[in-house]
Parts: C-alpha cells; sequence; structure tokens
C-alpha cells in the first residue's frame, strides 16, 4: 500500500525535461533495470537515481560506460535468440 503524498510531507523532484544526459541515464535503467546498471557500473543505486533525477553530473564517461554496458547486454541478448531461433528451426 503506498501512502499518499499529503500525509508523508515528501514529495519526489521531477526533473528538468531538457537534462538529455538525466533521460539518457532513466532510459538505460529502464532497458536492463536499474539495480542491475548501478551494480554494472560498481556505483549505489542511490547515487544512480540522484544522476536519472537529474541531482548529479552525469559525465561523459559516465555515459561511454553506459553505453559499454548496454552493447554488452544488446550482444548477450543476440546471442539468445540466435540460440532460440536455432532451437525452434529443428
Amino acid at each position: 500500500m503506498t501512502t499518499p503524498i499529503e500525509t508523508t510531507g515528501h514529495k519526489r523532484a521531477m526533473p528538468d525535461p531538457s537534462d538529455k544526459r538525466a533521460a539518457i541515464m532513466r532510459a538505460a535503467g529502464d532497458a536492463v533495470g536499474s539495480e542491475a546498471l548501478a551494480k554494472a557500473l560498481g556505483m549505489s543505486s542511490r547515487n544512480l537515481y540522484k544522476k536519472m533525477a537529474g541531482d548529479g553530473q552525469v559525465s561523459d564517461n559516465l555515459l561511454q560506460d553506459v553505453r559499454e554496458v548496454l552493447e554488452r547486454r544488446r550482444h548477450a541478448i543476440g546471442l539468445v535468440i540466435t540460440g532460440i531461433r536455432d532451437e525452434l528451426a529443428k
């Protein structure tokens, strides 16, 4: 059960829509799972969520690391898809 914002007094900050780096981080988290992305990047989930919310700096190096994580995942998914396709073709 969730507690309404009115009773908690806490409101989640909405990221600035023009912050493209934060948007990229959110999309990457959606693509592979936020917890898995944080683990692959060697950072805490809390720190990753801050970057997704636009509260933290997203450096060029971090973007490059995210890209590498996504490329590894894409390759692994491609291998699984090929395996499934081959198995079903039998």
